[in-house]
């Protein structure tokens, strides 16, 4: 199960919904029952929220004991050793920065980053689209929603990767 959430939350890095998958999790009465769920990015965020936000005292009070504060953070510090340590860019988001790099030099941007004395609340490698397709029209996005599904109902298929950008679909509870 964790192996599931964990590719979840990956596949949701890159796409807006993804199944979960999990055939055989329990017996009902002698019967196999499987666990199949869609998970959309909204629902994902809404059910972490929480556990983000349980993140911060602590992530603050490490600060303190530092002796330091987020003001304390040199943005362009961060920039610069990101950048020699062969980053391709930097992105501010809230009190945390996205580090891109090729894939080729995921590894050693990370280890020289560690080096200096970095953490990370994750690392991995994803595909990002260099370039991107509006599918804004409900039609369009429709159709491009039904072929991403007809792929992951594929057991060949591992991973989906597009480059569309789809409107956010509000789940329902």
């Amino acid at each position: 199960m964790k192996e599931a959430a964990e590719n979840a939350k990956i596949a949701l890095s890159s796409s807006t919904t993804t199944e979960i998958n999990l055939p055989y999790i329990m017996p009902v009465g002698g019967v196999p029952k499987h666990l199949v769920k869609t998970l959309s990015r909204a629902k994902f965020e809404a059910l972490a929220h929480n556990l983000i936000e349980a993140c911060k005292a602590p992530c603050q009070a490490a600060l303190q004991g530092a002796g330091l504060s987020t003001s304390d953070i040199d943005e362009d510090e961060i920039m610069m050793q990101a950048l020699e340590a062969g980053a391709e860019d930097v992105v501010p988001q809230d009190d945390v920065f996205e580090i891109y790099t090729n894939a080729n030099d995921f590894s050693a941007v990370r280890e020289e980053l560690e080096k200096l004395g970095y953490g990370f609340l994750s690392a991995e490698v994803s595909m990002i689209p260099q370039t991107t397709v509006d599918a804004s029209d409900p039609e369009l996005a429709e159709k491009i929603e039904r072929m991403i599904e007809r792929f992951d109902d594929n057991d060949d298929v591992q991973q989906i990767y597009h480059n569309a950008i789809l409107p956010e679909v509000e789940e329902e509870e």
